[in-house]
């Protein structure tokens, strides 16, 4: 059984509008901006002004009386035109994920099943695979710059974890926020991790195994969405034929026959209808069916 639903706070999914559209629409361009995505009819006189000074405070205003189902449709819309990863965020973890959570106790057993690794992300950089989950944004830029005596989650890691062995893949993850993030976010990790870019063969067809043991509890499993040859995948599942490992007790030998392969994970529910949502470049697609 899964976690509880989390009630994620619409006014966060406010904030993240309103930030979005500041972040990325000059003030000038702000009030045709929110006509176009359905935050107001029509440009009033003195909107330019108003968003002039302050691009995020002129739209959250327009935002306080919408309720759940007109602000999903405004970040839809905006999602259309931005590239908002924030934004996708939270809208996934209300409506792909708003029904089923998968628990702390499996989160962590699925972070336990790492230890058997040699190394996280193969070749792919340590820093861009717990970006993913971290909230502290993770460079190399600096690192060795013995005027920065600021404690810092980057400087930990490369101390306490790369050049020492202070910390075990689990407390790295733990400490990244493998364990409070998001579930999308937790997810995209998952998916990271097995990607054919970071691990193929039978150290792919391993680790599903062994994650599809943990998650299972919680009636998720590891998915096949798409295979990749010698041409990348462009984005999202375009380029790539789609289909799906079946559910538990199919396969159970080897989930991932066959050649090197795009993951994704799926609840396994009581409904008949399969959903596929895509969060743009920056989350792979989540497959939800039976």
């Amino acid at each position: 059984m899964g976690a509880p639903t989390p009630k994620a706070a619409l006014d966060t999914l406010r904030d993240r509008i309103a930030e979005g559209i500041a972040g990325n629409v000059k003030a000038y361009n702000v009030p045709a901006v929110c006509v176009r995505v359905g935050i107001q009819d029509g440009v009033e006189p003195g909107d330019a002004d108003e968003a002039f000074r302050s691009r995020r405070v002129y739209v959250k205003n327009r935002l306080v009386q919408l309720d759940r189902g007109a602000l999903l449709t405004i970040a839809a819309a905006l999602l259309k035109e931005f590239d908002i990863p924030n934004l996708a965020e939270i809208v996934s973890e209300l409506t792909v994920h708003a029904t089923h959570r998968i628990t702390e106790i499996t989160r962590r057993d699925a972070l336990k099943v790492l230890s058997c690794l040699d190394t996280l992300f193969n070749d792919v950089d340590l820093f861009d695979g717990l970006n993913i989950v971290s909230s502290e944004h993770l460079s190399h830029d600096g690192i060795d710059n013995n005027l920065n005596f600021l404690p810092s989650l980057v400087r930990d890691i490369v101390q306490h974890y790369v050049r020492n062995s202070d910390y075990s893949t689990e407390e790295l993850l733990i400490r990244c926020g493998a364990v409070t993030c998001s579930q999308t976010k937790f997810f995209a990790l998952l998916e990271k991790w097995l990607h054919p870019v970071v691990r193929r063969g039978d150290e792919q067809v391993e680790l599903a195994t062994h994650l599809n043991a943990v998650l299972r509890p919680d009636g998720f499993q590891v998915a096949v969405v798409g295979e990749q040859s010698t041409h990348p995948i462009p984005s999202g599942r375009q380029a790539c034929r789609s289909y799906e490992v079946g559910t538990a007790g199919e396969n159970s030998r080897n989930p991932l026959a066959g050649a090197a392969r795009k993951l994704s994970l799926g609840v396994r529910n009581q409904g008949r209808n399969r959903v596929d949502a895509g969060l743009g470049s920056h989350c792979a697609p989540v497959a939800i069916g039976p």
